[in-house]
């Protein structure tokens, strides 16, 4: 990892080649990549502007760019040979802290134009699977790509239609209901889809047995309902305390279980206020923790197998905590 305004590794780069290099601005910059030989290169704006001619895809395999995409501008390689570019997403946390729906009537995020870079052809996205979803149609301003992955919360799925994929990962997406048939890419060879959407998932792999016999990869694993990601990604305990995080996430995982399986909204509500109770035995809690562990209720709610209202979860919650 490389981080300050000294860009001299990467002149030093153009004699000696170097496997991976991650970068962290501290200020607004232009990283110059013509001639640079970095097979691997990571970029971080840290919401800095970040202006980079990319290098050419002969010299380098995978440009990563990380923070808001709206923070780089990207010039082609001298070549034209643009690498294959990665964006990892900032944090941006959808409304309600579910997962958003593929049609994106809750909002969605899509990248800038990068006119210089239109010849691209491979591209992958990643964010949370519960935060805003990437808005799949500013991938159309690459209309030769061919090679595409996404990961996290996506909307506007039926946009890859207009693209000329021949290989195509899906990976922590929790709604593929806008993903088209797989039968409107001719030239379709790997396709991977991990731990996505359960029921679009099931219909996917019906229709991979409806496609012609291939020796490319194909695979559709451990689909996912909707309670998964909740549980999974909802969780506020990852800043706290090992030993608080571990009892709290038990705790919670405990009540969850109830809830699911819950046959009315009092079975629902005593595993709240079990929950609550193990809360009460937790030492340090002040506001920040008090307000995980009311989210912590809000997604409790959430699980219920039967109609529970936030508001009702959150009354309980309020009524027996101690601290």
């Amino acid at each position: 990892m490389y981080e300050g305004q000294d860009l001299s590794v990467f002149s030093w780069s153009e004699q000696r080649p170097i496997e991976g290099l991650d970068y962290l601005a501290t200020a607004d910059v232009a990283v110059h990549l013509e001639g640079a030989k970095i097979a691997r290169l990571g970029v971080a704006s840290q919401g800095h502007h970040v202006s980079v001619r990319l290098p050419s895809a002969t010299t380098c395999h995978q440009v990563t760019l990380i923070g808001d995409p709206a923070d780089f501008a990207l010039r082609a390689p001298v070549d034209g040979l643009v690498p294959a570019l990665a964006f990892h997403l900032p944090r941006m946390r959808a409304p309600e802290g579910e997962p958003a729906p593929a049609d994106g009537s809750r909002g969605a995020r899509g990248l800038p134009p990068f006119p210089e870079n239109a010849g691209v052809r491979e591209v992958s996205v990643s964010s949370d699977p519960l935060d805003v979803p990437f808005d799949v149609r500013s991938l159309r301003q690459f209309p030769d790509l061919d090679n595409v992955e996404l990961a996290g919360a996506c909307a506007h799925l039926e946009a890859l239609e207009e693209l000329p994929l021949r290989r195509l990962a899906l990976r922590y997406v929790p709604d593929l209901s806008q993903l088209p048939d797989l039968s409107c890419w001719p030239d379709l060879g790997t396709i991977i889809v991990w731990n996505c959407d359960a029921d679009a998932s099931r219909r996917i792999r019906s229709q991979l047995k409806a496609l012609a016999p291939s020796d490319h990869h194909r695979s559709v694993s451990k689909p996912r309902g909707r309670a998964w990601f909740l549980e999974e990604y909802g969780l506020p305990f990852a800043a706290w305390p090992t030993a608080s995080a571990r009892k709290a996430t038990a705790g919670f995982k405990t009540a969850a279980k109830t809830v699911k399986a819950a046959t009315s909204a009092e079975v629902a509500l005593t595993a709240i206020s079990a929950f609550t109770a193990m809360a009460n035995t937790l030492t340090g809690i002040e506001t920040s923790e008090r307000e995980d562990l009311g989210s912590a209720v809000a997604v409790l709610a959430k699980l219920s197998a039967v109609p529970v209202p936030a508001a009702d979860a959150l009354a309980v919650f309020d009524a027996e905590r101690t601290f």
